[in-house]
């Protein structure tokens, strides 16, 4: 991204500052899983690589629209139709491997040797298919990496973590849960509607559009959940069992509907090669067999949805939702001090990144790594902190004996851990003597310096004193 595109991302009206903060914070967690799985994509050996990268950028494409505001239009556009591109590509690539697992486990279950010949052709099939498709999901890839969208992508959110730390403000922080009830809201209301439509388990299109609508209310909620503590838990629970049930319904409606092409083609394949069809007659009574279990299936899972969906109306779950979002909990800062974001030294909630590298980093007597890591997300935003000062912080305050050389190894194996993409605000650690990361990889001295620019620190650095 251009220095012009980059400071295109700006905040406007300042009351933003607080939820351009939590949205840039959300969005960099989802575009971290995305990237991570690149490779496993690619290499094709493990098939949750293709489910987590595709759920991954489903979530950054529902949520995308939510925290734009910020975002330069013709990038922000450019970035929703790449996202797509993904999402459609593994969605396909996901739907053959998941019919593939269920054929293995059909096959395998199979005690009818005249329906083995059919299991055996549709698994033939699928398998061929999803090879077919490997190409496309790798050129997919391929496009998006090599045009940098993600890593413009990832510049241009950190740029806004960054530059929104420094408009926060306690209005800021109130106007965020205005924001983020109005966003809930409007896709609970999309998802009742839609839901209202459906009349029957013969709703395909109805049903198919409240599951969309519904995942995004779940993917709407789990990305507000940390701004209410606890409060969205019955709502997620209830989002997440009906979306569950509605793929699986789907999945039924897509075999149902495409198994009775699949045996005209094959019948046609069959007269083709030789000759007459008599041969194609040992596939039908197992591929008829797998449509009319799925049939069966279709029909349970329907009424699966349907109790699910009374239940959580029996329950007002969400009726309970809407008067929490009426009555949010007041932000921390609500007594008048600075907010969290803005106020030098304060705990901030610690990076899911991070949480999630504790029992590696607390390992047996390396837990002062865990120590070190969470005091360097206290070091505000425009600061810097030389790796000594922070060794003599870490152990005033947990009685450790550790020096300048533990931290400067400790931040390179965090760079190692998180790769480039990391809301731990490593950029904001020098060396003494080295303002200027000259002694920094240039790669890293890069990034160091695009940081430092967008928080003010870069032309005049200031040192920190905890």
């Amino acid at each position: 991204m251009k220095g012009k595109d980059l400071m295109a991302c700006t905040i406007k009206d300042k009351q933003d500052a607080d939820f351009c903060f939590h949205g840039a914070r959300t969005l960099l967690k989802y575009l971290n899983t995305m990237t991570g799985m690149i490779d496993g994509v690619r290499q094709n050996e493990d098939i949750e690589c293709v489910h987590r990268m595709r759920v991954a950028s489903r979530r950054l494409r529902s949520l995308l629209p939510l925290f734009s505001d910020w975002l330069p239009p013709k990038q922000r556009t450019r970035w929703r139709k790449q996202l797509r591109r993904v999402t459609r590509a593994l969605g396909k690539a996901r739907d053959a491997d998941v019919q593939i697992t269920w054929l293995q486990e059909a096959l395998a279950a199979c005690s009818d040797d005249r329906q083995r010949p059919g299991l055996e052709r549709l698994l033939l099939r699928f398998n061929q298919q999803r090879q077919a498709m490997q190409a496309p999901v790798v050129s997919t890839l391929e496009r998006l990496t090599s045009r940098r969208h993600v890593s413009r992508m990832e510049m241009a959110l950190r740029y806004l973590l960054a530059t929104s730390q420094l408009y926060a403000t306690p209005e800021s922080a109130r106007h965020t849960y205005h924001r983020s009830r109005n966003a809930i809201l409007r896709r609970l209301q999309t998802a009742l509607a839609t839901a209202a439509t459906i009349r029957g388990p013969q709703s395909g299109a109805q049903l198919h559009a409240t599951r969309v609508t519904i995942k995004r209310l779940r993917y709407t909620l789990q990305a507000f959940a940390p701004l209410y503590p606890d409060t969205l838990n019955d709502a997620i629970r209830a989002a997440r069992k009906l979306q569950d049930v509605l793929g699986n319904l789907h999945d039924c409606e897509v075999w149902v509907e495409t198994l009775p092409q699949f045996l005209e083609e094959e019948k046609a394949r069959t007269l083709t090669y030789f000759g007459d069809t008599q041969p194609f007659e040992a596939l039908a009574p197992g591929v008829m067999a797998v449509r009319d279990q799925r049939q069966q299936n279709r029909v349970k899972y329907f009424k699966e949805f349907e109790a699910l969906w009374q239940r959580a109306l029996d329950k007002d779950v969400w009726g309970r939702l809407c008067r929490a979002l009426d009555t949010p909990p007041l932000p921390a800062h609500e007594n008048g001090h600075e907010p969290a974001s803005a106020t030098a030294g304060v705990e901030l909630p610690l990076p899911e990144e991070l949480v999630q590298l504790e029992d590696t980093l607390r390992a047996s007597h390396q837990a002062w790594q865990w120590h070190v890591a969470t005091l360097i997300t206290r070091v505000p935003a425009g600061r810097l902190i030389t790796y000594g000062r922070l060794a003599e912080w870490a152990n005033a305050s947990y009685g450790l004996r550790i020096g300048a050389s533990n931290v400067a190894w400790l931040r390179t194996r965090l760079q190692n851990l998180f790769a480039v993409s990391t809301a731990v605000p490593l950029h904001r650690l020098a060396k003494t003597g080295d303002l200027y990361s000259a002694q920094e990889t240039p790669a890293r001295k890069r990034l160091n310096d695009q940081l430092r620019a967008s928080e003010g620190s870069l032309t005049h650095p200031l040192w920190w004193q905890p």
